[in-house]
């Protein structure tokens, strides 16, 4: 089984994502979790009952992680308010010791590092989708931040696609997000780009997730 860090079915062994106020369906008995508010959703969400929802669902034994949430610049609504509700968020995981955050993260990274700077470093911040340069990679690792990276590595213009070598296998996790293409798909593909043996990585990222999980 390939562990899909990050996604949006019912039926993928991985960690599910509940949209608050948006898509709140929870997967079947024993599966893994995370729920947050997502940026693009903010401004039409009554955010005190969206946190309150919120809430209920970290204490669940399944949910995992909270996320994704995060921070948008390419989205229309107001910075200042996106990182109000974000920092909410994370005062949640802090009080209910959830300690993997699954971030959206879209040109706001010195925010992004900025916030990661006031709070505990016992948490882990994973980002997800991520594309960027060897520069940015380089930055975000010295943060200590965790990369998921998924359907965007096919396609060979993208950043993540030429400098995926620079993050340390340590620090990887992979996902399928909304993509219509399958996780062992993306396996092979990171494998590929790798330049290392699909089942090597299959259970480097197995370790890594049990070493991220014994935090919670």
């Amino acid at each position: 089984m390939y562990f899909d860090f990050h996604h949006h079915s019912i039926n993928s062994n991985g960690i599910k994502n509940i949209r608050i106020g948006i898509s709140e369906e929870l997967p079947g008995e024993n599966s893994w979790f995370s729920a947050g508010i997502h940026p693009w959703d903010i401004e039409d969400l009554e955010i005190s009952q969206s946190l309150k929802s919120l809430s209920s669902l970290l204490i669940n034994k399944h949910c995992v992680a909270l996320g994704e949430l995060g921070i948008d610049k390419n989205f229309g609504t107001n910075l200042d308010l996106q990182i109000q509700v974000f920092r909410a968020q994370v005062a949640l995981a802090e009080e209910y010791q959830k300690k993997v955050l699954i971030i959206h993260c879209i040109k706001a990274f010195q925010e992004m590092i900025e916030e990661k700077k006031r709070r505990s470093n016992d948490f882990i911040w994973v980002l997800h989708g991520f594309n960027g340069s060897r520069e940015l990679i380089q930055q975000l690792l010295d943060q200590g931040f965790y990369f998921s990276v998924g359907a965007l590595l096919f396609q060979e213009k993208a950043k993540i696609s030429k400098h995926l070598q620079h993050i340390p296998l340590e620090r990887l996790f992979i996902e399928s997000d909304q993509s219509s293409i399958g996780i062992k798909d993306i396996y092979s593909r990171v494998a590929q780009l790798l330049k290392m043996d699909r089942e090597d990585l299959n259970r480097k990222i197995e370790q890594n997730l049990k070493q991220i999980l014994s935090r919670n």
